[in-house]
């Protein structure tokens, strides 16, 4: 035990093997997102550990957005890109000028085809609602219905 015990004294100690990354997630600020299906606005978010000192977000190559720290927002609309895939790759840097990435392809929808699934969307509520509800609300229509027509003063006079 006294040889683990000097072994442990003279031996530099790591408590843990820190290693730099990126991570890119993607957040729906209003729209709909149907796995990585996208369409509206939504706003990146990008994390980079404690020894990055700036990152750069790429939409198809193209730098949208950089800033000097370790974590970075950026908003946008599906709307200023074609439909199709979009790729966002995040790019971090530390001191000594390592790179690192993060790579995240969205499938941005066209606005036609997000009004038929929003449409779809509806239409499957209403049928579930009356598939539920549907005896009760007959009923209600025809109670008040009836109700209403006890209530119509008929005039007999001649």
């Amino acid at each position: 035990m006294v040889v683990f015990l000097i072994v442990g004294l003279i031996t530099p100690l790591s408590f843990s093997n820190a290693q730099e990354t990126v991570e890119i997630r993607l957040k729906r600020t209003f729209g709909m997102a149907f796995g990585d299906t996208i369409q509206g606005t939504f706003t990146v978010v990008g994390i980079g550990s404690d020894n990055i000192i700036n990152l750069t977000l790429l939409f198809d190559g193209n730098v949208v957005s950089f800033i000097e720290t370790n974590s970075l927002s950026y908003r946008f609309q599906t709307k200023e890109y074609e439909p199709g895939d979009l790729n966002m790759t995040l790019v971090g840097y530390d001191s000594s000028g390592n790179s690192y990435s993060s790579t995240k392809i969205v499938n941005v929808m066209t606005p036609t085809l997000a009004i038929i699934v929003i449409t779809c969307i509806m239409l499957l509520v209403v049928v579930a609602v009356f598939i539920k509800y549907g005896s009760r609300i007959i009923n209600y229509f025809r109670v008040k219905k009836n109700k209403n027509r006890k209530d119509d003063p008929v005039s007999d006079e001649t």
